[in-house]
This record gives C-alpha cells, sequence and structure tokens, in this order.
C-alpha cells in the first residue's frame, strides 16, 4: 500500500535552527484540547551526544522542532538540551519535546488595561517575548473573514466525501447491482450526516476580534498566564501550527482535515482497529453569562449609561444550567453570546464522547491520519455498527484528543478522542442597566428606550378617508 512504503522513511526528528536530523525508533505524541501538545522519541546515545554537543557549539538554549512521520509534518515543537535522558547501560536515549507556546513563560509583562480587544492584548503580549530562535514565527486570528472561506471549503469537502453526482447518485449506488435499494437507503443517512456536518459550521462561534473589549492588569505577570487569562476571558483557544505562527480563536474554524468512516472496508481509507463511541446525553442545556459594565455616552456626549451585558445559550439535549456566578471581563454584548455558544459547545462534548483507534500502517492514506489535529471532523455511518459486537452509533464527532504510538519494528496505533456536537444552539444577549436592572436589546435600544421617556407623541390622521397613514411629531 502506498502508505506502508511512505513509512519506509520513517519518523524524523528536524531541527530547525541547529539543521539536525535524527530518526527515531520510537516516538510517543500527546495532542489535547485546552492542554499542551507533548512528545517523546527514542533515538540513539551516539545521535543524542551528537546533538548536546551541537548546541553546546552554537550556544542554542533551545530551538524549534518539525516531527515527520513518514516524510510528513506532525507538529511544531521546542526542544530543550536538557531533556535529553540517556538510561544508564542502554544504547539507546529519550528526548522530550515540549509545546512551543511553553516559551511564553520565560517572558514577563507589566501592563494595565481598562478596556483592549484581545487582537491588541495578544498582540501586545507576543511582542514581550524573548525568541532569538523564532519557535513562534507570527500570529493569526480566527477572524471573519477566514471563518467564512474555511466554511465554503469544508462544505465543499463535505459533500464531495459522499461522491454525490449531478443525478443524485452516488458512484457506489451506481455499481450496487441489486443492492442498489439498500445503497440509497444508506445515501439517506449520509445526507443527514452531511446536513448536520454543515449545520455545525454554522454553530460554531467564530471572532469578530476588533469589537471584543475588556479590561485586564498584569504586574510581572509571566507572558504565559496572561495569554491564557485573555483567551480564556474570550472564551478563545491559543495553538502554534506548523509554520510558526501563533494562532488564537477556535480550531474548528480552521480545520483542514474531514475523516470518512463509511463501515464499508471496501470503501475505508483508514483502518479501525477499535471503535468506542456512544452517544449519551448531555447533562449541561444550557449556559449563562454576564459581562463588565461600562459607561456607554449617547450620540450626542451629553449622558452615560452604566450597562453591562447578560448573554444565553441553549440547546434541547441536557437538564442543567452551568451560570456563571462573576460577571466576565468582556463588555461586549455579541462577544459575550459567541462566549456562551462556545462555552455550551465544549460542554456538550464532554457527556457525548469516546475514541476510536486506528491502525496507522493497515490504512491507505497516511497523510489523513498525520496531520489530523484538534477540531477536525470525522464523521462516521451507522453502518460501523454492523461490524461491532455491541451497539454503537454514528455521527459526526470532533476531534478532541489524538495520541501517536509508534515503534518502527511493531507499527503505528493513532487513539483519537472524539465528541459529539449539537445539531443546534439558540442563544441570546441583551444589555442591563446596572442602576435599575432593566433589559434592552442592545446600547441602542436604551438609548432609544430614554428619548421615549423625555418626549411625547402628537398624533394626527388624514383628510383622505381611504388614507390610514397617519402622521406624528416629537418633541422634548
Amino acid at each position: 500500500m502506498t502508505q506502508a512504503c511512505n513509512f519506509q522513511n520513517g519518523v524524523e526528528l528536524r531541527f530547525l535552527r541547529s539543521g539536525v536530523v535524527l530518526r527515531a525508533y520510537e516516538l510517543t505524541i500527546r495532542v489535547q484540547r485546552d492542554r499542551f501538545i507533548h512528545a517523546r522519541a527514542k533515538v540513539s546515545t551516539e545521535a543524542a551526544y551528537l546533538l548536546s554537543d551541537r548546541h553546546d557549539e552554537e550556544g542554542l538554549e533551545y530551538e524549534p522542532v518539525h516531527i515527520a512521520i513518514g516524510d510528513v509534518v506532525q507538529g511544531r515543537y521546542l526542544f530543550d538540551p536538557q531533556e535529553i535522558s540517556i538510561v544508564q547501560g542502554d544504547e539507546q536515549a529519550w528526548i522530550s519535546f515540549h509545546d512551543p507556546l511553553k516559551l511564553f513563560n520565560k517572558s514577563t509583562i507589566t501592563k494595565t488595561w481598562d478596556s483592549v480587544t484581545p487582537n491588541i492584548a495578544i498582540r501586545t503580549i507576543w511582542r514581550e517575548l524573548h525568541d532569538p530562535h523564532r519557535a513562534i514565527t507570527g500570529i493569526r486570528f480566527v477572524e471573519e473573514g477566514l471563518e467564512s472561506q474555511v466554511s465554503r471549503n469544508n462544505r465543499q469537502v463535505i459533500s464531495d466525501i459522499f461522491n454525490f453526482d449531478m443525478d443524485g447518485t452516488t458512484i457506489h449506488e451506481r455499481t450496487a447491482g441489486d443492492d442498489r435499494y439498500r445503497a440509497k437507503a444508506a445515501r439517506a443517512f449520509e445526507t443527514a450526516t452531511v446536513w448536520a456536518a454543515d449545520q455545525f459550521l454554522d454553530v460554531m462561534p467564530g471572532i469578530d476580534t476588533p469589537n471584543y473589549e475588556g479590561g485586564f492588569s498584569f504586574d510581572n505577570t509571566p507572558l504565559l498566564e496572561a495569554l491564557m487569562e485573555v483567551c480564556n476571558e474570550f472564551g478563545l483557544t491559543a495553538w502554534v501550527k506548523e509554520d510558526g505562527r501563533l494562532w488564537i480563536g477556535l480550531p474548528e474554524l480552521t480545520d483542514k482535515e474531514i475523516l470518512p468512516i463509511y463501515g464499508n472496508p471496501d470503501r475505508d481509507e483508514y483502518r479501525i482497529k477499535e471503535y468506542n463511541v456512544t452517544q449519551g446525553h448531555s447533562h449541561i442545556n444550557r449556559v449563562m453569562a454576564k459581562g463588565s459594565s461600562h459607561l456607554y455616552p449617547d450620540d450626542r456626549g451629553r449622558n452615560t449609561a452604566n450597562l453591562y451585558p447578560e448573554a444565553e445559550a441553549w440547546i434541547n439535549d441536557g437538564d442543567e444550567v452551568l451560570a456563571f456566578e462573576e460577571p466576565l471581563r468582556i463588555r461586549s454584548q455579541e462577544a459575550l453570546e459567541r462566549y456562551v455558544r462556545a462555552t455550551l459547545v465544549g460542554e456538550y462534548a464532554r457527556y457525548k464522547n469516546g475514541n476510536i483507534v486506528f491502525n496507522g500502517l493497515a490504512s491507505d492514506n497516511d497523510k489523513g491520519l498525520v496531520t489530523l489535529n484538534i477540531g477536525d471532523s470525522i464523521l462516521v455511518s451507522q453502518r460501523i455498527g454492523e461490524h461491532c459486537r455491541r451497539e454503537v452509533d454514528g455521527g459526526h464527532f470532533v476531534v478532541n484528543e489524538i495520541q501517536h504510538q509508534i515503534n518502527t519494528r511493531v507499527g503505528w496505533q493513532i487513539t483519537v478522542s472524539v465528541g459529539g456536537v449539537p445539531d443546534d444552539i439558540d442563544s441570546k444577549s441583551y444589555m442591563v442597566d446596572r442602576q435599575s436592572l432593566d433589559v434592552y436589546d442592545s446600547v441602542d435600544d436604551y438609548w432609544q428606550a430614554q428619548e421615549e421617556d423625555d418626549g411625547w407623541w402628537i398624533f394626527g390622521g388624514s383628510n383622505d378617508d381611504d388614507d390610514d397613514d397617519g402622521w406624528f411629531s416629537w418633541f422634548w
């Protein structure tokens, strides 16, 4: 198979500053949502000493590393020369690799913002980073423009997965012979799955960073702590991609991989060793939060209103409410609504979850398994149940954790933990007057209500009996 041939290239550790390239005998990788990535590789002691000596000669205290599986880059890591462990009496050594985000722990920041967008706050934090070896090369936000483009791309991928033709039949249907009616029934489920996955792209909250605001105060605070504080307040995730860019947003909105599992060995490119996914019921069905108050002047600059946002998001599944008692630093009504939506998606995935274990060497598509990442989608046909001894469910799942275990003499196993996604989420947000606790649809709605309270209406009728329209005047 193509995959097995590519794997003959083995596992390479590519050190990007010193230029050293090592071949690993064994490799374990763990990538988790909202956790630091980590990898550990076994190499020869000769290779370990070579690497250590090169770092001593060049005075490198750290350097970025690419880990490649079968010549495909899996991820970007940080190497510290102190992380080499040589076992006494052994001819091999272990090297540990860490998340590039941990580099933010080496610097601090002292800064106070009364009101700042996450875009400005995070860029300011990043500029304080001491990174002479360019482990992190830049920064990018998942913004509206990117979200819409990625959504269009993924919708096309979802449709292409099931080989829909112009006449509404699939390639499999047209060649199924006597099984054509069964194939049509299977396509009905696949159509529903495509629709659910397509809807998920609309369910996920995006980020329009320029409009989000909050207040922060840091006093000699480690950059990593400051970065996480800003991200957590706005419901965002920070991660570093292979090219070294720091991404801020939600991984689901930048996914590149959609793995289809048809439950048909003749069509599946990925070989499943174990399938342990069952859909239970979510406990949390509603998330509620309030933001921080802010003074808003009217369009004439005459008065100020002390308002704060409240937002909630809900689904039909579940029976518990998650309410944040303490106000968040978020002052934007739209930002808070997106925050509760993202939180609800995360809570939902906690209770509708499981794992799928893939056999990498037996699979035809090695690149899809190597580049699989947090936030990617796996679409599983209900026919998967035909190959299991117990009741399991198919559907649309999102990747929450990935573990690679590779021994070049034994095999390559990929354990993927997944979570379910809701079919639909409803949400709303509003502004609350801090003094009166009156509720308004928006800041503009508040000012309109104030003007109506300060004035009166004079109504007049038309002389034309056929004309029901009236006229009015507004006075202060």
